[in-house]
């Protein structure tokens, strides 16, 4: 039996805005985004404490906004593989009307995802 998440399907591309990797896996959303909000408020729940323990040994010490990317990347990452399309990692809103550092942001975060044998394309 058909459900209205596949109906809307032949219709559009489903796209989720979450940090919840159980839903991403449950409901198959073509692509998905994530940004700092979403994964503070994952961060909170026990069952993503190892990939975020991982992420920050791996970004070593770094400053907080860094380690944050690295943060972002793994969920990113963990992301992809649930999903067939892209994921979007947004920045810091507060970079919204900086160009030049939202654009050295984003090669930041492309870069940590190529670092993790990401397709570029896929973000």
């Amino acid at each position: 039996m058909a459900t209205l998440l596949d109906a809307l399907r032949q219709h559009t591309t489903i796209v989720a805005d979450t940090s919840d990797l159980a839903a991403i896996a449950r409901l198959r959303p073509h692509d998905a985004t994530t940004n700092p909000s979403l994964i503070l408020k994952a961060a909170q729940k026990p069952e993503y404490a190892p990939l975020i323990a991982a992420a920050l040994r791996g970004a070593g010490p770094v400053p907080n906004a860094d380690a944050l990317d690295h943060v972002l990347v793994a969920f990113g990452s963990e992301i992809l593989q649930l999903i067939d399309g892209r994921v979007s990692t947004e920045v810091d809103a507060r970079l919204s009307f900086d160009t030049r550092a939202t654009l050295e942001k984003a090669r930041r975060i492309i870069a940590l995802y190529a670092a993790r044998g990401v397709d570029p394309r896929r973000v």
